[in-house]
C-alpha cells in the first residue's frame, strides 16, 4: 500500500486475543479501540451500514439496553460520517455508555507498508498528520498506545538518494532504516516494525543479510 494524502494507510485494530470483550470502532480515518463490547457494535455498523447487529437486537429483546426506561438506545447514523473526528466522537462516546476507558484499555496503530520515498516525505508527514488526534485522544482517555509497522519500509528501486551509486535501490539501505526510524518515532508513541521482504534489500551496500539486519536492529530498536 502506497504512501497518499488522499487514503488513510492503514487500519487501527483491536487485540483479538481479548476477542469474547474487544472490539474495535471502524471509521473513515481509523478507529478508536476499547475493551467495551459496544465498540463491535460500531464496528458492525462500519460495515453494513442500517443493517441490524444481530447481538444488538437481541439484547434489545432481553433488556439489556442503553436506552431510557427500558427502551432501545437510537442507533447512531454513521453513514454521514466524513472525518475521523465524527468517528472518534462516536467511538468515544460508545465506550463511555458502557462504563469509559480502564487500565486494561488500549489502542494499538497498524500501518500498512510505507515504501518511504525520501524525496516525497511531505506525503508520508501529512498522512501521519491524519493519525496524531487519535494517538492524542487515546493517550488523553487511557494512555495505552503504541505503533506497529508491517514492514517495507523503503521503495524498491532508485529514489536518487545516492549521487555515487545510481542504479542502487532505496530500500533496504542505511539511510532507508534511518529515515524510517525517524518517521516512526514521529508518532511519539513506542513502535514495533514487523520486517518485510524488502527490509533487508540492500544488495549494494551490504554482502550478507546478517550485515543488513544488523542495521534494521540498531534502527528500530
Amino acid at each position: 500500500m502506497r504512501a497518499s494524502s488522499k487514503r488513510l494507510w492503514a487500519l487501527l485494530l483491536a487485540g483479538w486475543n481479548a476477542a469474547p470483550t474487544m472490539g474495535f470502532s471502524l471509521g473513515s480515518h481509523g478507529a478508536f479501540l476499547s475493551n467495551r463490547p459496544a465498540s463491535r457494535t460500531a464496528h458492525f455498523l462500519a460495515q453494513n451500514g442500517d443493517k441490524e447487529d444481530p447481538k444488538q437486537e437481541k439484547a434489545a429483546v432481553n433488556g439489556q439496553t442503553n436506552g431510557v426506561n427500558g427502551k432501545p438506545k437510537p442507533k447512531t447514523d454513521r453513514s454521514e460520517f466524513v472525518t475521523a473526528d465524527q468517528w472518534l466522537d462516536a467511538a468515544v462516546e460508545s465506550t463511555m455508555d458502557q462504563g469509559g476507558f480502564d487500565e486494561s484499555s488500549f489502542l494499538v496503530g497498524i500501518l500498512g507498508d510505507l515504501h518511504i520515498d525520501p524525496r516525497k516525505m511531505e506525503d508520508y508527514e501529512q498522512g501521519r498528520h491524519h493519525w496524531m488526534p487519535i494517538f492524542e485522544r487515546a493517550t488523553s482517555a487511557h494512555g495505552n498506545v503504541a505503533l506497529v509497522s508491517l514492514g517495507d519500509l523503503g521503495e524498491s528501486k532508485n529514489c536518487d538518494h545516492n549521487p555515487d551509486n545510481p542504479s542502487e535501490l532505496f530500500a533496504g539501505t542505511t539511510l532507508c532504516h534511518e529515515i524510517a526510524a525517524d518517521f516512526l518515532s514521529s508518532f511519539q508513541v513506542p513502535y514495533e516494525v514487523i520486517g518485510g521482504n524488502h527490509d533487508l534489500e540492500g544488495i549494494d551496500e551490504f554482502k550478507t543479510d546478517a550485515q543488513n539486519l544488523q542495521v534494521f536492529m540498531k534502527a528500530h530498536g
